[in-house]
């Protein structure tokens, strides 16, 4: 299994530098034409379409689509698409992710809408550096209440794409330090990346469900004997930059406190982009007909990391520090599930992997193997969030603004959205199963199980 591995990661270096040459070859040739525009004299400027193709760009205000679309396909001349793009199409006519920040088996686009899609390169290894492959630098914030929280950590230590700068916890417990801690020993990443936890160390001793014990899903896990810890708002500080995702799974006492601390400090501290599970795309904003039965007629729900820090969510939402915010919103979220068939791509995944990439996604299995057999499926919501981190088409985006709103007569109460430009708050009102799933495991499943994948996309449109 070993050697079939590394022939599969050796035929892909092949075809990555095959397609690398036919991108250069057609940027050359953009290259030419573009210069045979700007030759072009004011009097042809009626009979030259390069300057009419470059002034007939379209709005992305209001799309269903991220903002991101106009800086792909849509907004490229058909001339523009070169063959080795062509070749990299989807089956099923998937939507081409020029702009976005990743996806399967393409390089990141130099095409930006914002400071993380031109951030310095980091380089993963030398076989990487050779092939130009870019990372995203990711600070992750969490919990341990709910088990996909550690999946998604997992998701983020096995990710080829992915640079984890940090993690902070939430209530942050000695066993939950434990727990990050022994992760990143198991990827021998304890020296590398930060961990954080709130308030440290005042809230230590708390009691954490599940965790203290390892019990359930917990126990395919170990605590590490060593908790040091810094404390969270230090970590935010020191590690989220401009060219930096943070990526929030928990309640948002660690975002509040941070914000607060630099707004008392006049820091000129920016963070490049804020992905969060969290917020409500109800009715207004949702396409009625893509809406879960349980959330019909409802425009605002009570939405649990946003509930647990109301005046942080506000205060982040509303921060102009904050360069970009995406949000993967609960009724999406919702729909999202590990079940047996995701198990089984998980499978097929790991066995054409090597390294780290395949070290995570063994624990991953592992793990829900046992969870699987208990409780039948697990709602998947973090790592709809970890996707959009990667590709932000994986979910179509819309622009609104968040508020909370209590209950009352005949109204839900809780946190709701309306379509609003200028804001900078993006909410996903659906989400692309195959997308997601090749995405959050770093591999064509379109290539090495396309059978599987398709069952997976047909059984996900089923979830209501």
């Amino acid at each position: 299994q070993a050697i079939l591995a590394q022939a599969v990661f050796l035929f892909e270096v092949l075809i990555h530098d095959w397609l690398q040459l036919g991108l250069v070859h057609s940027s050359m040739a953009d290259q030419e034409s573009a210069d045979a525009c700007a030759m072009a004299s004011p009097a042809d400027a009626g009979s030259n379409p390069c300057k009419a193709d470059r002034w007939s760009i379209p709005s992305c205000h209001g799309a269903l689509d991220s903002p991101g679309g106009p800086l792909g396909t849509s907004a490229r001349h058909p001339d523009q698409t070169s063959e080795a793009q062509q070749l990299k199409a989807k089956r099923w006519s998937r939507p081409s992710c020029h702009g976005s920040l990743y996806s399967p088996g393409v390089c990141l686009s130099d095409s930006a809408v914002h400071p993380v899609q031109t951030r310095v390169v980091r380089q993963l290894s030398g076989a990487q550096q050779e092939r130009g492959e870019a990372v995203v630098d990711i600070v992750f914030d969490m919990e341990t209440g709910d088990p996909d929280d550690v999946l998604t950590l997992l998701l983020l230590l096995a990710h080829p794409k992915v640079r984890l700068k940090a993690v902070t916890v939430t209530p942050g417990t000695r066993s939950q330090v434990a727990l990050i801690r022994w992760i990143l020993e198991q990827f021998e990443l304890a020296d590398t990346v930060r961990v954080g936890a709130q308030r440290w160390p005042a809230n230590a001793d708390k009691p954490v469900s599940g965790v203290d014990r390892l019990a359930g899903f917990y126990s395919s896990f170990g605590l590490s004997k060593n908790v040091t810890c810094d404390d969270a708002v230090h970590v935010l500080a020191e590690e989220c930059d401009a060219h930096t995702t943070l990526l929030t799974g928990g309640p948002l006492h660690n975002l509040g406190e941070v914000l607060h601390f630099v707004d008392e400090a006049s820091s000129d501290w920016r963070l490049g982009r804020w992905v969060a599970q969290g917020g409500f795309a109800g009715v207004g904003v949702m396409d009625e007909a893509r809406i879960l039965p349980k959330f019909a007629g409802l425009k605002c729900c009570p939405t649990w990391n946003f509930d647990g820090n109301r005046a942080a969510a506000r205060v982040a939402l509303d921060s102009d520090r904050i360069h970009r915010k995406v949000l993967a919103s609960k009724n999406v979220c919702h729909r999202v599930h590990y079940n047996d068939m995701l198990q089984a791509l998980v499978g097929v995944a790991r066995g054409s992997t090597i390294g780290r990439h395949q070290q995570g996604l063994d624990m991953i299995h592992q793990a829900m193997g046992p969870y699987l057999r208990r409780k039948g499926h697990k709602k998947f919501h973090d790592p709809l969030a970890f996707a959009l981190c990667l590709d932000e088409q994986v979910c179509p985006l819309r622009e609104v603004y968040l508020s909370w709103s209590k209950p009352s007569k005949g109204e839900a109460g809780g946190w709701g959205s309306m379509l609003c430009e200028g804001t900078g708050s993006w909410i996903s009102v659906d989400y692309d199963p195959a997308r997601f799933v090749q995405v959050v495991l770093g591999v064509d499943l379109d290539i090495i199980a396309p059978v599987e994948l398709h069952s997976y996309e047909e059984n996900a449109a089923t979830i209501w």
